[in-house]
């Protein structure tokens, strides 16, 4: 049981790497490591960060709009990895409820980026995040080409901004 949950947290590293390219270069990857043993399973969903921890206000900059998404993806990568049930799965109101916070965090910075790549690159996120939560399967939604491509769109704009 202990290997499908180790193969399963592997698994669940894989659509969310696409999101952990864009942060702060002095800081280690955010994404968990795959040889790393599985979390334990939790009796009741892990919880989820408040929105408004994630969704603070954020300076206008790019480099700073970069690294709350880098915090608000972290959070996400978290959430999930810790949340893997005793079948290797993340269960559906786990993943509705942290793709929610990333939607509602991203949409935060949104407001105070400029009409730029980078802003459209992050209200791109935030809806394609927002669809996955009203999806029956959020984590399988994250697995979806629109979702990849809005995170590598962010994670392009993040690079060109030098973060």
């Amino acid at each position: 049981m202990m290997r499908i949950r180790t193969i399963s947290t592997a698994l669940l590293a894989l659509p969310l790497l696409t999101l952990t390219a864009c942060g702060d270069n002095s800081t280690p990857s955010a994404a968990p490591a795959t040889t790393a043993p599985a979390a334990p399973a939790p009796t009741e969903a892990a919880p989820v960060a408040p929105a408004d921890s994630a969704a603070a206000p954020v300076a206008g900059t790019d480099a700073e709009l970069c690294r709350t998404i880098t915090s608000a993806k972290t959070i996400l990568i978290t959430t999930l990895s810790t949340g893997v049930d005793a079948n290797g799965k993340v269960p559906p109101e786990l993943s509705k409820r942290a793709m929610n916070t990333l939607s509602e965090s991203l949409n935060a910075a949104a407001g105070n980026a400029q009409d730029t790549e980078l802003g459209t690159a992050i209200t791109n996120l935030a809806k394609a995040s927002a669809d996955a939560a009203n999806s029956a399967d959020p984590f399988a939604a994250s697995s979806e080409p629109a979702f990849t491509k809005a995170g590598q769109q962010l994670d392009t704009a993040c690079a060109k901004a030098g973060s």
